[in-house]
């Protein structure tokens, strides 16, 4: 569905998003990552060294993005990547506390968003069975949310 994905943020959540989706066996395309902090993007290459770290603006023009942060950090993010996304990119957040409507005034108008909020993660780290909730955008059609 997705020709690339892109990560901003290197640290825990992308680790285990990646490693999740290495035990289950899924060919991804190809990922790309940003994150300000060169030690994050390293300790992530030696788990995954097909990851590819790219500036902020090649990461947001991905067709699918996932925000990785911490709230405090992605007000200033999202304001700096709202010109890169693409028409037919998916931001998806993986922050707590921000809705969709936040989300979508802060990307002054773009729609096509979704949050993924994990249940349970670390009985996931313990047993490997992982709970997601995703909420979608009301832009999303039927056929786009699978």
């Amino acid at each position: 569905m997705f020709d690339s994905i892109g990560f901003i943020g290197a640290g825990r959540v992308t680790r285990i998003m990646l490693g999740g989706w290495q035990h289950k066996g899924v060919d991804l395309p190809s990922v790309y990552v940003f994150d300000q902090s060169p030690e994050a993007i390293n300790s992530l290459k030696e788990y995954f060294p097909q990851v590819q770290s790219v500036s902020l603006s090649e990461v947001a023009s991905k067709a699918l993005v996932f925000v990785a942060l911490h709230p405090p950090v992605i007000d200033e993010i999202l304001t700096e990547i709202h010109s890169h996304l693409g028409k037919h990119s998916v931001l998806c957040s993986l922050a707590p506390k921000l809705r969709l409507s936040m989300l979508q005034e802060k990307l002054y108008g773009f729609d096509n968003l979704s949050r993924c909020l994990s249940l349970w993660w670390l009985l996931y780290l313990l047993i490997e069975i992982a709970i997601w909730v995703v909420h979608f955008n009301s832009s999303f059609t039927t056929r786009q949310k699978y």
